[in-house]
């Protein structure tokens, strides 16, 4: 690596650092006056936003004592706190997978300004719509063979009888 790309990556990195140092702060200013509900404890994507800050300034400490021609060891601690958020970050990632769906929608739900025609979640199935209706018109009932005896339940449909298997000669 030339001196010139590793100045490029340097100013870079303090260019980096400055913008993430300038959303801290405006976040602890929020946070400070009440903008922020906190009360109930933090939610997932707040929690993986400091893991994240928490990474890039252990990460940025280590790459400083690098820099000056320390050891990993001389970071005091950065290393073992780096390895810890990045293990809390993957933690992370199977609960951010099972909720990416569901803030995707709300994302577009909040763009669009309601729920849209096309939402898939508006045509699931209603379980009211799904109960037992008997008109009394079956065909196939068989209730001289104990199939009419009623179930317990809110439908007080009938219980369940398998078809007769009728042997088929080879």
């Amino acid at each position: 690596m030339a001196a010139s790309e590793a100045v490029a990556l340097l100013e870079t990195l303090r260019a980096q650092v400055a913008e993430v140092a300038a959303h801290g702060r405006e976040m602890l200013r929020r946070v400070r006056g009440g903008q922020l509900d906190t009360k109930e404890g933090l939610s997932l994507l707040q929690v993986r936003s400091q893991a994240l800050l928490w990474y890039l300034q252990d990460l940025a400490l280590l790459v400083c004592s690098k820099s000056r021609g320390g050891s990993l060891r001389s970071a005091g601690g950065a290393l073992d706190r780096l390895l810890e958020t990045r293990v809390v970050l993957e933690k992370l990632r199977p609960l951010e997978q099972r909720l990416k769906y569901h803030l995707e929608k709300l994302l577009r739900a909040a763009a669009s300004g309601g729920r849209g025609a096309e939402d898939p979640l508006s045509f699931r199935p209603a379980p009211s719509n799904m109960a037992a209706q008997d008109d009394g018109d079956d065909e196939d009932d068989d209730e001289g063979q104990g199939g009419g005896a009623k179930a317990p339940g809110l439908g007080g449909g009938r219980r369940y009888v398998p078809p007769r298997l009728v042997p088929v000669a080879p």
